[in-house]
């Protein structure tokens, strides 16, 4: 066979080949889900799939060879990321609305010669309204689910995180709560670790009008990396960063719209942060990360810290300008120590709860409840409900000793003091060696049916029988007669 054959052979083979594969290319494009548009360095629009006319809501004769700016600027698109794709030579992404309200993803790529001369714009084109529906509801499932453990623990834990207090400063600082509650003013509340300034914080939500509206959502500013703060404060974007989710993220500006932000260890917070921040504070709206667009957001601030942030000012680790923009309204919490009178409330307080929880029932010693009086506390509330449990855990008597008590309480002066004074059961007694013994053995059994709250607790406590018990409790009665008989003058006489 001549040459010329041979070659005509194998170029009608080629095209065939060609032919074919072009006929599978056009079917993929048409059925595909999703749609497709090419441009050429111009915007004109060259081709376009069955899926991308179904997508938009317009004919095949009115979108092809349409010039992308002239619909642009005819209103049959907002934007295009054809154009801006065309515009920096790189692919681009654009959210839009169609005619039909569809929401599209639009994914454009430029296609260059080898001269590197812009030659085509491809763009890929997806329905996203489902995600977005599905994202949005996953988003509002995450919220509910949020608010649920939040109630759940508060009615686990609701004893623990009420404010429980009898003195008058902190009465005074409750009321103060709950009148500021009323307003959506920033507030600043201090104090030393574990005073209660969440909980403080709670009975500001819990009295405003946000408590039926929104969640209180606390974030604790100095437990969280400097580098992912920025993100869990703000959100971000789908796929802003390596790593980022695909869907974007909301932050906890937006999970707590219509309702509190608690801002724990605001002292923390990055001098690189706080002017996104204060922007969010002043201008009542977020950016998250890797967005252009600024959100909305209706959330009351509430902020807390156990440093001094007008220091901190001084010496530039804290903006001025955040500092009073936070300290709208400033709380105080005082530390335990110097409101001793709510010292046996609380102790009792946790008792309760603790009781139910390990289902026992205990008393504290006289000479216990003087001792924690008279400790410092400088792990304050939060080291009161921890001992309470401690000694709930580890000790297994009806009544709190000394010997219950952890060392540190023991060691300071006061301490020291009270269990000299607890070891001397009796003063200089008269009498010989068994009626002191007895009077001393006497005063122990008055003493623990003090502390008991029935007789066979204490006679328990005492290791002696019920009849043992009753025979000395006369015996303290008449004890007890003998000491109020009065002489003609009306004065008192000890008789023994």
């Amino acid at each position: 066979m001549p040459d010329e054959l041979i070659e005509d052979a194998q170029l009608k083979t080629e095209l065939v080949r060609l032919q074919e594969e072009n006929i599978n290319l056009q079917a993929m494009a048409e059925h595909s889900y999703d749609g497709f548009m090419i441009t050429n360095a111009k915007g004109i629009i060259i081709y376009c799939n069955t899926a991308f006319l179904n997508l938009i809501g317009y004919s095949r004769k009115r979108v092809l060879y349409s010039n992308m700016k002239q619909n642009i600027n005819e209103g049959l698109a907002k934007q295009s990321a054809a154009l801006e794709a065309m515009r920096t030579g790189k692919r681009a992404s654009a959210m839009i609305k169609t005619a039909t309200g569809k929401e599209i993803l639009s994914t454009a790529t430029p296609v260059f010669d080898e001269n590197n001369q812009l030659k085509r714009v491809v763009c890929n084109v997806r329905d996203v309204t489902e995600l977005n529906f599905f994202s949005a509801e996953l988003d509002k499932a995450k919220k509910l689910n949020t608010e649920y453990s939040n109630k759940i623990q508060e009615l686990m834990h609701g004893q623990e995180q009420t404010i429980i207090a009898v003195s008058k400063e902190m009465a005074e600082i409750i009321e103060l709560a709950k009148k500021v509650a009323i307003v959506d003013s920033t507030v600043l509340i201090t104090g030393e670790t574990g005073v209660g300034k969440e909980v403080l914080a709670k009975v500001i939500h819990e009295n405003s009008r946000r408590f039926k509206t929104g969640s209180f959502v606390k974030i604790n500013c100095g437990a969280i990396p400097a580098n992912l703060l920025e993100s869990e404060l703000f959100g971000y974007e789908p796929g802003s960063f390596t790593g980022a989710s695909k869907t974007g993220k909301k932050g906890y500006f937006e999970v707590a719209d219509g309702g509190t932000l608690f801002l724990d260890e605001v002292g923390e917070l990055p001098l690189s942060l706080q002017a996104k921040l204060l922007t969010a504070l002043q201008d009542r709206s977020i950016t998250p990360v890797g967005g252009v667009k600024a959100k909305p957001v209706d959330v009351r601030i509430v902020s807390a810290t156990n440093k001094s942030l007008e220091e901190m000012v001084a010496r530039g680790e804290f903006r001025e300008d955040l500092y009073y923009r936070l300290n709208v309204i400033p709380i105080e919490v005082p530390p335990l120590r110097e409101r001793k009178a709510d010292i046996v409330t609380l102790l009792n307080h946790y008792k309760t709860i603790y009781e139910k929880k390990y289902n026992v029932h205990k008393n504290f010693r006289n000479e216990v409840i003087e001792i924690l009086i008279s400790y410092p506390w400088p792990g304050n509330v939060r080291e009161l409900v921890n001992l309470v449990e401690r000694m709930f855990a580890t000790t297994h008597g009806p009544i709190f000793t000394l010997q219950d008590l952890p060392e540190k309480y023991l060691g300071h002066e006061k301490a020291s003091q009270a269990r000299s004074k607890a070891r001397d059961l009796s003063s200089v007694k008269n009498g010989t060696l068994k009626e002191i013994i007895e009077e001393i053995e006497l005063e122990i059994v008055e003493k623990t049916l003090q502390q008991c709250s029935s007789n066979r607790e204490a006679a328990e406590l005492l290791d002696i029988s019920l009849s043992s018990l009753a025979r000395k409790i006369r015996q303290i009665k008449k004890n007890s007669q003998k000491k109020s008989v009065k002489n003609d003058t009306g004065v008192k006489n000890d008789i023994y």
